[in-house]
């Protein structure tokens, strides 16, 4: 590796618009999002030449570049975002948004949680996206056809971090000092680890 830039998909004072930048899994595309232009543009890496455009909620999407997570599928089909208090899921070859759902739901919602934007996971072989509610709800989404179901009740306890198993069976979730593993195919409950007298929160796990 030489250290020098290979890529760079418009000038610099361009470039300087765009306040997140995600590869996909292969590498062959780069995706660029824009508070300042409310859009999210898909570049090929090879070509140096835009491929798609997303649609659907754009300007609720990208109003700020601080409270923003994305994240592509393992085959670099789906991308999806958590923000703003939306969970959205577009197809990344036509642009099309699959689904958008409203976290902001329970006696939790409040202003706390544009701080905190939701944990997104998607699931080993791409079909399934995890993502959690105001009031601690993980849902599913099918990344297929974009119906969405609840997985788990929170019961008002905020969850800051989600992880699949390497396998697809089981899902992890951290939050109030514990990490709880969860059994996808029943929704049951395996273990639960931590202390949440001592440990305050949890931000992440992988």
């Amino acid at each position: 590796a030489s250290g020098s830039a290979m890529y760079m998909p418009m000038g610099p004072q361009r470039f300087r618009d765009y306040s997140r930048f995600t590869f996909s899994p292969d590498g062959s595309r780069l995706a660029l999002f824009s508070g300042r232009h409310k859009s999210i543009q898909l570049w090929n890496t090879g070509t140096n030449g835009e491929v798609n455009t997303l649609k659907g909620g754009i300007d609720r999407v990208v109003h700020s570049g601080v409270n923003n997570r994305f994240a592509y599928s393992p085959d670099g089909s789906r991308l999806a975002h958590s923000g703003n208090r939306t969970i959205r899921l577009w197809d990344t070859l036509t642009g099309d948004e699959l689904m958008a759902s409203d976290t902001a739901t329970g006696h939790l919602a409040g202003e706390k949680f544009d701080l905190l934007p939701s944990p997104i996971a998607f699931s080993p072989d791409g079909s399934i996206l995890a993502w959690t509610t105001e009031d601690g709800d993980v849902r599913f989404c099918d990344t297929a056809t974009g119906q969405e179901e609840i997985f788990t009740h929170g019961h008002g306890q905020t969850i800051l971090g989600l992880a699949f198993s390497p396998d697809g069976e089981r899902l992890a979730q951290a939050g109030n000092g514990n990490i709880s593993i969860w059994s996808v195919k029943s929704g049951e409950e395996i273990a639960t680890y931590g202390d949440a007298d001592r440990v305050d929160r949890i931000y992440s796990i992988a």
